[in-house]
């Protein structure tokens, strides 16, 4: 099957479960009568959210009994959205987003109080990135540049334009912002048809390491005063070193943010099921690892890292047990 058809066959069967069996988080006498029906927002097939939330789903689903955990459709914004609303229990997305999301800046029409969170994942890096050979080495040279600035849909795009408007520029300040797709920006970046890509994603990321094959490539730095605006305006973005030698031209270890991958949850699911959640997903992470590779970059006490979301008590209680949080 392909891509195609597989994320046509997700979506279509998500959404009938959910017409079908969902409407919002089912009652505790509902939950008590029958297997309980519960859902994980995530982005599509093909995304870098899937893969994991696939083996999440199984772990949580084999492992907590009576839950039957289907997954449900969401993303950077769309997860938060749907915990928010209570249209899922428990959904993927960016740090940054989540922060976002809760307070009701865009790309958010509105606030969601009710999302808090279940656990801090693994880091989605900043790394902006242009060739060497364009003499491009900071975030202030990008004026008058073509840049890659994600699609508009999102939660990357949001923090791109962040990423530009504390260094005093906008979209109207390159020559073009480019919106398509990831693998079309690589292709778009290795013909010269941009000259800087604003990119977040996985360390390292291997549509990087397919443009920096014949060329080595410079990491756009960012000042220290940035970062701190940066992290002051959304909690959600902490500090990352990338090491040295990641990919051909970085020479050195380079100082950068990141918004990791995070799970956050509807405030509505009981403190009992939240525990047993974030039990699972820390007894479970060996597993989880060999779904995802980027998990083996982190610890797993790092699953109750603050980052600018308030944690549900049930999932709080759990990481103080472990001694993680205080």
């Amino acid at each position: 099957m392909n891509k195609g058809n597989s994320a046509a066959l997700f979506a279509a069967t998500v959404l009938i479960s959910i017409c079908v069996v969902f409407s919002g988080i089912p009652s505790a006498a509902a939950q008590s009568a029958k297997k309980v029906d519960f859902f994980l927002a995530t982005s599509g097939p093909g995304s870098s959210f899937y893969p994991l939330s696939v083996a999440l789903a199984e772990v949580w689903k084999k492992n907590i009994p009576g839950l039957n955990v289907s997954l449900a459709p969401g993303g950077g914004v769309g997860s938060v959205v749907a915990t928010g609303t209570a249209k899922a229990h428990v959904g993927m997305t960016l740090s940054s987003a989540a922060v976002d999301g809760i307070k009701g800046r865009p790309p958010f029409p509105g606030p969601h109080p009710d999302v808090r969170a279940l656990a801090s994942l693994d880091p989605q890096a900043f790394q902006f990135l242009a060739y060497k050979r364009s003499g491009l080495t900071k975030l202030e040279e990008l004026a008058g540049k073509r840049v890659y600035v994600k699609p508009k849909r999102f939660a990357a795009h949001a923090i791109n334009l962040l990423v530009l408007k504390v260094h005093g520029m906008t979209l109207k300040s390159l020559s073009k912002a480019e919106t398509v797709s990831k693998p079309d920006a690589v292709n778009l970046f290795k013909d010269g048809h941009v000259d800087a890509m604003l990119w977040m994603g996985p360390v390292p990321d291997s549509l990087i390491l397919n443009a920096s094959l014949n060329r080595p490539i410079n990491l756009l730095r960012i000042s220290d005063a940035k970062k701190q605006e940066l992290r002051k305006i959304n909690p959600g973005i902490v500090p990352l070193v990338l090491s040295k030698g990641l990919y051909p031209g970085v020479d050195e270890d380079f100082q950068t943010l990141s918004v990791p991958r995070v799970l956050v949850m509807s405030k509505d699911v009981s403190d009992d099921k939240a525990y047993s959640l974030a039990k699972t997903l820390v007894e479970k992470w060996e597993d989880l690892k060999l779904a995802d590779p980027g998990l083996k970059l982190v610890k797993v006490e790092s699953t109750a890292t603050d980052f600018g979301v308030t944690y549900h008590p049930g999932a709080a209680k759990y990481y103080k047990e472990r001694g993680w949080m205080k």
